[in-house]
């Protein structure tokens, strides 16, 4: 087939384009740019959200091909699992058994119960920054502690200076001994008594836990991009920090009802929140009460743990 000078030009005129594109992050989209009525038009993202896709980024670019241009959106695959029952994500934010949404902000670098029950404890250890409009820390769930029978579950994500979608950046351990996952989807590893179990869901930095008997929960590992900073104003410009966090979710408790903790008392059938409902930011109060000396303590104002008790 013979191929008109105009047909070179243009087929040369994409090609280099899609190098551009590709070169500036834009990915599995990156097509769709040259559908009409932005033909031929190079759409470059903010560099507040440089890729059209990302499993890990709280918000990604999004392309507006009425008017030919891109914005900033949430992620759908970060958000949506936030906005269920047992969720705590970002600056966090939970919502709890009972279906009412809260933030509970802790402080940076201090240890808090998250779930305190006789057969099962979960703490999480916040990370964060003070913020330069108000007296409190904006925080992170950096890692949590899962504490049943004689064992302890840790699982964190590392300190991270540039987040790499493409490296993962979750640290598990099993009795204080490191866990290997293959950076496959779908790959597990169990314990040798069979009780508690981890697999991908995603290559990397996204995982789903099993205490049999007990819970199950996914965990994401994202961070802060320069739209979430600039949305909630977190003055963050420490370029030698992301604040990598933990995005979980609890999809099933066994508990009691004598159940607590900042998301576990809301698992209480007795339970009213006390949070103000209504407001931009409803917040859930008892610093004192949650606070917890470690990540495998269990000496929270309302702690219930009995390692004693069978977890059977």
């Amino acid at each position: 087939m013979v191929m008109t000078m105009t047909t070179v030009m243009v087929v040369g005129y994409i090609q280099l384009h899609l190098k551009w594109l590709l070169h500036n992050g834009c990915d599995s989209q990156r097509c769709y740019i040259l559908a009409f009525p932005c033909l031929f038009k190079v759409i470059a993202c903010p560099m507040a959200c440089p890729r059209l896709s990302s499993a890990s980024a709280p918000y990604i670019c999004t392309l507006d091909y009425a008017k030919c241009t891109s914005v900033c959106a949430q992620n759908p695959e970060i958000s949506q699992s936030c906005d269920n029952q047992g969720a705590i994500c970002n600056d966090p934010r939970f919502v709890g058994g009972d279906g009412n949404l809260f933030y509970f902000h802790g402080k940076a670098n201090e240890d808090f119960c998250l779930i305190a029950d006789g057969k099962v404890h979960v703490n999480g250890h916040f990370i964060g920054k003070r913020s330069y409009r108000s007296s409190r820390d904006f925080t992170w769930v950096q890692e949590i502690g899962i504490i049943y029978g004689p064992h302890r579950i840790r699982i964190a994500t590392r300190k991270v200076t540039v987040w790499d979608d493409e490296r993962d950046q979750i640290d598990a351990f099993y009795d204080a001994r490191s866990i290997h996952i293959p950076a496959v989807k779908g790959a597990c590893w169990k314990s040798p008594s069979q009780e508690f179990m981890v697999c991908r869901n995603r290559n990397v930095n996204s995982i789903d836990v099993e205490v049999k008997y007990l819970l199950k929960l996914s965990i994401n590992a994202t961070y802060v991009d320069k739209e979430d900073n600039r949305i909630h104003h977190y003055g963050i410009d420490d370029t030698n920090h992301c604040f990598a966090h933990l995005n979980l979710h609890f999809k099933w408790l066994n508990v009691s009802d004598e159940v607590d903790g900042v998301l576990g008392q809301t698992y209480r059938n007795t339970y009213k929140s006390r949070v103000k409902q209504g407001v931009s930011m409803p917040i859930m109060g008892g610093y004192e009460k949650f606070k917890t000396s470690s990540l495998f303590s269990t000496d929270c104002q309302v702690a219930r743990f009995d390692p004693l008790l069978s977890y059977f």
